[in-house]
């Protein structure tokens, strides 16, 4: 009779590429990885793999068993998540974030995932939101935190909370403290950050202004943006929390610029079907914990904040 454990080894065999990489993500060896397919080829009479090859490929037959495996072994895991208390739940939880998050609140969502949840094992993917929607499409995320503009009907959105944003630059590059309307602001370089939500909250901006510049810089990430404002290339819109004195001190400065940048929504998106069933609790406390006022937020008791973030990050 077929055993969860040969349909484990045959999933985690064709999904990491060799006998030796299933054992190892099974805590086995590898022996015993082989004997439970030889056992899994003996009680059906057809070949899992074909062994006439260096590497682990499956035949024809062992395709389809595979696909099968696959969806018994998340409805058992299904099955476990509905019925179990939430510390006894084991599953995979891969959990998708942008820059912003994880200087942020991210941290301290992980703390309070890990007490929820200690069986789960947590992976965090921190990308761009273009990155995390694709990641999320190809089946390779459970959940994504992104700034508000998804609207694939295969998902689920949830709102969770939003990012203030303001117009910054080096001290060096504009002197003094007065407001000022963004049209001298663009006579600067406009630094800009290339997502579609940047270009979304800017590009709103400078058309509200009635303002329109050529002279804009695209960067491809966060920090890359960060650094050439602290710089003094130009000016840029940031998320409030940069101006917290112990994340950027006096390298960076606020303007004080007539037209504001709009706030910046977040969802959290996942499938909007087969979605695990502990996800109404994750997304629960995504929304009690995204907080974008503030740097890097400090440990709380309810875990270890950034400590664990840095944990996972690094495993």
């Amino acid at each position: 009779m077929v055993t969860f454990k040969q349909l484990e080894a045959l999933y985690w065999i064709g999904t990491l590429g060799s006998f030796e990489a299933a054992a190892q993500h099974l805590d086995t060896t590898q022996s015993a990885i082989s004997k439970r397919i030889q056992e899994l080829e003996a009680s059906f009479g057809v070949a899992v793999f074909d062994r006439s090859r260096r590497v682990a490929h499956l035949t024809p037959k062992g395709v389809e068993m595979l696909e099968l495996a696959a969806g018994l072994l998340e409805q058992r895991t299904r099955f476990a998540e509905r019925f179990s208390a939430p510390d006894l739940i084991e599953r995979r939880l891969r959990i998708g974030a942008t820059e912003a998050s994880a200087m942020t609140w991210l941290g301290r969502f992980v703390g309070r995932l890990r007490q929820s949840f200690p069986k789960v094992v947590i992976e965090i993917v921190v990308d761009s939101a273009n990155v995390l929607a694709q990641k999320l499409t190809d089946s390779q995320l459970d959940l994504a935190v992104v700034p508000d503009g998804l609207t694939d009907p295969r998902f689920q959105a949830i709102p969770v909370a939003s990012s203030q944003w303001s117009w910054a630059c080096a001290p060096s590059l504009i002197s003094g403290n007065k407001r000022i309307a963004l049209k001298e602001l663009a006579e600067h370089t406009i630094l800009l950050r290339t997502d579609p939500a940047s270009e979304m909250l800017v590009g709103t901006t400078l058309r509200g202004a009635g303002v329109t510049t050529s002279n804009i810089v695209g960067v491809g990430n966060f920090l890359a943006l960060l650094s050439m404002t602290v710089g003094g290339v130009g000016v840029s819109a940031l998320p409030t929390f940069i101006f917290d004195a112990g994340f950027a001190g006096e390298a960076i400065k606020r303007i004080d610029v007539v037209e504001q940048v709009p706030d910046l929504k977040y969802l959290a998106v996942f499938p909007a079907v087969n979605a695990s069933p502990i996800m109404t609790s994750v997304v629960k406390l995504v929304q009690e914990t995204c907080d974008f006022s503030r740097a890097y937020m400090a440990a709380s008791p309810e875990g270890n904040g950034v400590a664990d973030l840095m944990q996972i990050a690094t495993t």
